[in-house]
């Protein structure tokens, strides 16, 4: 009989382990709780006092609201060069300036200055709107 692709070349062999080797490798049947459960979700006070940039643990932390929207080339292009820009501003390479928090920053600072959006929206035409 001819053996088939999906047949396993050992099944026959038996492990060779001794009694001991089997039960220390058997979990017990009491577990410790682990340091997830028993700590807070809410952050410490240690890591309260670091900087945003510094207690998370990725780029995406704390930001569920996704706001997506299309961009001009030349914009596009813009982003690039205000990337350079905050990145010598910040002394660090723009390697190290993630966009998220690039974009988020801007989005923020906007907000603090509507009149300077508003300008930009009066040179795209909304004066006549």
């Amino acid at each position: 009989m001819k053996k088939g692709t999906g047949d396993d070349p050992f099944a026959d062999e038996e492990p060779e382990e001794s009694e001991d080797e089997q039960s220390a490798e058997e979990p017990s049947a009491v577990s410790e709780p682990s340091m997830s459960d028993s700590e807070p979700a809410s952050p410490t006070r240690e890591t309260a006092t670091l900087p945003y940039y510094q207690r998370r643990s990725s780029v995406k932390e704390d930001r569920d609201d996704v706001l997506q929207f299309f961009v001009r080339e030349d914009t596009a292009q813009g982003e690039d060069d205000l990337e350079r820009a905050v990145a010598d501003e910040l002394d660090i390479r723009p390697k190290e300036l993630y966009k998220l928090d690039l974009r988020e920053a801007a989005l923020l600072v906007a907000m603090e200055h509507p009149d300077e959006v508003a300008d930009k929206l009066r040179e795209w035409g909304y004066e006549h709107v």
